[in-house]
């Protein structure tokens, strides 16, 4: 059985935007787990270690809105 984390890696979508090395762009700010005001975490009641490492984006302005979002795949418009 694959853990949570590769579970989530199977149906999270890559785009070009995204920060290398997930996609094309450079970093340009903190991971959205850094305290972006538009990145709201998985809980998950099994495995603890996946609260931080993903999340989904609600920020409008973000090429990840609605979408399932590993932290470090990151956006330039992240806000505190």
């Amino acid at each position: 059985m694959p853990s949570h984390h590769d579970a989530l890696w199977s149906v999270c979508r890559h785009l070009p935007a995204d920060y290398l090395p997930y996609g094309n762009a450079l970093r340009e700010g903190p991971d959205c787990s850094g305290g972006c005001a538009f990145y709201y975490q998985l809980a998950d009641r099994d495995d603890e270690t996946i609260n931080y490492d993903w999340g989904v984006c609600a920020n409008p302005k973000s090429h990840r809105v609605a979408l399932l979002t590993f932290e470090h795949q990151g956006c330039a418009h992240f806000q505190s």
